[in-house]
C-alpha cells in the first residue's frame, strides 16, 4: 500500500484527500518521468513463497540463486497519476498524460529500472497477475478507506442515508 514518503503513497493520499494537482510539490522533475517496474504486493508475496520452496535439480550443486520479482513493464509517476485521474477525475490533475509505450528518443538521459523475470518464470513459474491499473485501484481503495473509515468524505452522503 506504499510507505509514507514514497511517490505512490503520496499520489494516493493526494487523490483521496482531494488535492488539486497530484504532481506538484514534493516530486523532482526527473522523478516524475523516471521509469520503474511496479509490482503489486500479492505478486511479490507469491514469488517469495515460490522462492522459499525452490530446490536445485538433483544433478546441480546447491548454490545461491537470485530471482527478480518484477512485471517487465515500465511506468512513470506521471503514468500512475494518469490512472489515478481516471478514478478521481474531479480532484486529480496529472498534467500531460504519457505512457511508457509512447516514450521516444534517447534513453541515456532517463532513469529506467525494469526487471527481467526470465529466471523467476523458468524456475519458480512466477508470472505477475496484477496489472498496474488493478494494483492502483486496490491502493486507492485502501487509502480511501483509511482516510474515510465511516463511508466517505463529509458532504458526500446522499439523501437516502441522512437521518
Amino acid at each position: 500500500w506504499g510507505v509514507p514518503g514514497t511517490p505512490l503513497f503520496e499520489l494516493a493520499e493526494r487523490a483521496v484527500t482531494g488535492e488539486a494537482d497530484l504532481l506538484s510539490g514534493s516530486f523532482a522533475a526527473d522523478e516524475i518521468d523516471a521509469i520503474s517496474d511496479y509490482v503489486y504486493i500479492d505478486d511479490a508475496v507469491n514469488a517469495m513463497m515460490a522462492a522459499m520452496q525452490f530446490r536445485p535439480q538433483e544433478d546441480e550443486k546447491p548454490h545461491p540463486v537470485i530471482f527478480n520479482v518484477a512485471t517487465e513493464t515500465g511506468s512513470s509517476i506521471r503514468d500512475v497519476a494518469s490512472i489515478i485521474q481516471k478514478y478521481f477525475p474531479g480532484e486529480a490533475k496529472a498534467g500531460d498524460a504519457s505512457t511508457a509505450q509512447q516514450r521516444g528518443g534517447s534513453t541515456a538521459s532517463k532513469n529506467i529500472a525494469i526487471g527481467s523475470i526470465e529466471r523467476s518464470n523458468t524456475y519458480l513459474g512466477y508470472k505477475p497477475r496484477t496489472s498496474l491499473e488493478d494494483g492502483i485501484i486496490q491502493l486507492l481503495a485502501w487509502h480511501y478507506d483509511r482516510a474515510f473509515p465511516y463511508g466517505g468524505r463529509p458532504g458526500e452522503m446522499d439523501e437516502k442515508s441522512q437521518f
